[in-house]
């Protein structure tokens, strides 16, 4: 298919194979777009505010009530994949051509190697996103799922993920009773939950994608598929955020030093304790010196 058979569009006297169909352009998208799957997009939209609305909360708890600087960027960072993803997504629904870049955001002696393979997903991912999008861009918008080279560049994303929560796993494994009272525990979760949810969910979706009908004649099978996908994306984002920031709420979380609590036995006002990095770094107290604040530093 060249680049002239693009303007053309999908419409025929005949239905066309999903394979076969052309992701259409933002103008031709919204002028045949189903009222359901409008609906649904807007109700994304919807989801993906009042998501900014309460990373806008976290930013208030965190920069006002978290004393170390460092512990709160790293909060910071972590609530921001959820706004960052969601918006994204949204704006792949939005315009359907965008969304394959939407796609593309223990022992001493075993701890690093561990960190490093939590890391490596890191490197992975866009790296595995940005070889689909220059397939996908030189082929015209033409992406054929049934193309030898899609099933490996998305069993190398599935492995590469699960190799980083397995690692982040054991991480946590070390470290989980000694920051119990920082809630360490719900983090590491949501970091696995994340995980799977941005790099397995994608791959799978687009290993399905012949499964999935067309007979709107409108999107390819890998394009609806990649729209199913960010539609359940945002949920997700809502969902967890709202999560997150229930079960790491001040009352509960220690992070947040300088919040004012209340107890029974003990009214003085938190705001005047320090900071507690020492009781982090307790964790590894069989380490080296250096190893230990490589670890505070990771782990908030």
């Amino acid at each position: 298919m060249n680049s002239t058979d693009i303007p053309n569009g999908n419409k025929t006297l005949s239905l066309l194979p999903c394979s076969d169909l052309v992701t259409p352009p933002l103008s031709h998208y919204w002028l045949e777009v189903d009222p359901a799957t409008t609906a649904l997009i807007i109700i994304s939209f919807f989801e993906a505010i009042i998501i900014l609305m309460l990373f806008g909360v976290c930013v208030h708890f965190i920069t006002l009530y978290v004393s170390s600087r460092l512990r709160a960027s790293r909060l910071l960072w972590l609530c921001g994949i959820f706004p960052v993803y969601s918006t994204v997504s949204c704006i792949g629904m939005v315009v359907p051509r965008s969304m394959p870049i939407s796609d593309g955001v223990v022992i001493l002696r075993n701890f690093k190697i561990f960190r490093m393979l939590v890391y490596q997903i890191a490197f992975v991912r866009p790296l595995v996103a940005y070889i689909n999008m220059v397939l996908w861009v030189d082929r015209w918008g033409d992406f054929d799922p049934s193309s030898p080279w899609r099933p490996f560049l998305s069993t190398i994303v599935i492995a590469s993920t699960l190799l980083a929560i397995y690692s982040v796993n054991v991480i946590h494994e070390a470290a989980k009773l000694h920051l119990y009272k920082f809630r360490m525990h719900i983090v590491m979760a949501f970091m696995q939950i994340v995980l799977l949810v941005y790099n397995v969910q994608s791959s799978l979706f687009g290993l399905c994608s012949g499964f999935i009908s067309c007979e709107e004649q409108l999107l390819p099978d890998y394009a609806k598929a990649s729209l199913w996908h960010h539609l359940i994306v945002v949920l997700e984002c809502f969902v967890m955020l709202a999560l997150a920031m229930w079960f790491c709420r001040p009352t509960v979380n220690e992070m947040f030093d300088r919040y004012h609590r209340v107890t029974p036995n003990d009214d003085s006002d938190s705001r005047n304790n320090p900071p507690q990095e020492a009781v982090i770094c307790s964790t590894l107290q069989r380490f080296d010196d250096d190893d230990t604040q490589v670890f505070c530093a990771t782990a908030l």
